[in-house]
């Protein structure tokens, strides 16, 4: 993201050209309530996770491991989120909050991952 915004900034002619290749809109906007995913829940930073949901269904509890920034990350998550380019039975997208600090990792997440759906017996 970080290197997507720097270029943008060094193209200024191009911005529209990039902003509207790609059809699929996201709205935001400020509210009292946090960041809610497919299923209508407030999303948890770190804990919650946007997945293909032909693969994967909503509501899953689900073990992630990955290496980030080298740093290995294992944890239990949450699917309460879909995403347009979350495509595939092995992709997560992991929110990681609301705040400032969150935009600046958000945009440098990008790791191999495994996934596993936890059910119970």
């Amino acid at each position: 993201m970080q290197s997507i915004r720097e270029w943008l900034k060094q193209n200024p002619m191009r911005v529209d050209e990039v902003l509207n290749y790609n059809k699929s809109l996201v709205y935001f906007k400020e509210r009292k309530q946090g960041a809610t995913g497919a299923l209508g829940l407030e999303l948890t930073a770190s804990r919650s996770v946007a997945v293909d949901s032909k693969y994967i269904p909503l509501g899953s509890m689900l073990y992630l491991h990955s290496n980030i920034a080298d740093k290995e990350l294992n944890k239990i998550v949450f699917a309460q989120d879909t995403g347009g380019a979350i495509k595939g039975s092995v992709r997560a997208d992991l929110f990681v909050g609301s705040a400032k600090e969150a935009l600046e990792v958000a945009g440098k997440l990008k790791s191999e991952l495994k996934l596993w759906i936890l059910l119970p017996l």
